[in-house]
């Protein structure tokens, strides 16, 4: 748990985390499809709740429409929903495919077990972080098994950056272990000051760090990233957009350019959460190809809320859905060079 110790001490920061895979990986060309694929999709909490898992008063689970089936059928079915994550796979400059991962929260372990085992992914170049909660940063500690090492030779850093105005307590490295050990090896890098819109390139794909409000007082990331034909924007935890960052947004949705895939938070009414009724309300003034939602609490049972959401598509042709945990979008115009 040492490095989401140190994470912990961040205030409101976005964190990218490159991790510089051996020389062994880098010879192997992987032929996976580039594109996102949804980790995890649900709520700090995860899906089941533990109150309905164990029958809590509070929260039975004969009663539960969202946590009854997840228990029922497992990791298999859509209701089992761990913190929001997502990853995108795509073919890097050098011809080799890359792997990029945003945010590993307290349920990445098991992400790892049933989602990265499904679609094949053995290793990461990198990790951005939206933010400093335990949602989104408590399986920092797991790194160090997606960190490729060749046996005799020193262990790999990994490139973290942050905003300037947490560096000086970030920067600062832990003491070194009195013995070794098999952890995660970081390194800490500004880029730049919060409330700012940020362009990083992120092992050679070029990306777009988007200041968002996260509550009336804490400052969080969202990610746009692809060319203008497949755009994506991802929004995973907000409550209302920056002026710089709705303005950018804007002018990816006018002039007959479109977002082609916006990715929205949709938990319940929330001080640091955006409400479905608010995400549907975005993507009605933005007009993206396609909206899917994430971080959902367990009032939102997954077939029964998308059966309601496709009347949207009737009514107002906005293509609006839920996702869930491992569900891959492809995306080949995230392919670099």
């Amino acid at each position: 748990m040492r490095a989401a110790a140190c994470v912990s001490a961040l205030a409101a920061s976005l964190l990218l985390v490159h991790l510089l895979a051996s020389r062994r990986r880098r010879r192997h060309r992987s032929t996976a499809e580039s594109g996102l694929l949804f980790t995890g999709t649900g709520c700090s909490s995860g899906l089941p709740l533990i109150g309905c898992a164990i029958g809590a008063p509070q929260s039975p689970e004969k009663s539960c429409t969202a946590c009854g089936p997840a228990l029922r059928n497992g990791r298999a079915d859509k209701n089992w929903r761990n913190n929001v994550g997502a990853l995108l796979r795509f073919r890097g400059a050098d011809g080799q495919t890359k792997h990029v991962q945003i945010d590993c929260g307290k349920t990445f372990r098991d992400t790892c077990l049933r989602v990265y085992s499904e679609h094949g992914v053995t290793w990461l170049d990198a990790l951005l972080l939206t933010h400093d909660h335990a949602d989104a940063v408590f399986g920092l500690d797991e790194l160090r098994s997606l960190q490729p090492v060749e046996p005799g030779a020193p262990p790999h850093r990994l490139l973290l950056r942050n905003q300037s105005r947490s560096l000086d307590g970030a920067a600062a490295p832990p003491p070194a272990p009195a013995v070794r050990r098999f952890v995660a090896s970081i390194e800490w890098v500004s880029f730049g000051d919060a409330f700012e819109v940020a362009e990083l390139d992120v092992v050679g794909l070029a990306v777009t760090a988007l200041p968002v409000l996260h509550g009336a007082d804490y400052t969080c990331y969202g990610f746009a990233f692809g060319p203008p034909q497949e755009r994506v924007v991802y929004l995973s935890d907000y409550t209302a957009l920056l002026p710089q960052t709705d303005a950018l947004l804007a002018s990816w949705s006018s002039g007959g350019e479109a977002i082609h895939l916006l990715v929205l938070d949709a938990l319940r009414s929330h001080p640091v959460h955006a409400t479905l009724s608010e995400s549907v309300e975005l993507a009605r003034r933005l007009r993206p190809r396609r909206t899917l939602l994430v971080g959902m609490g367990h009032a939102l049972e997954h077939h029964a809320t998308n059966r309601r959401l496709r009347r949207l598509w009737r009514e107002e042709q906005l293509d609006v859905q839920l996702a869930f945990d491992g569900m891959f979008v492809p995306l080949p115009g995230l392919d670099v060079g």
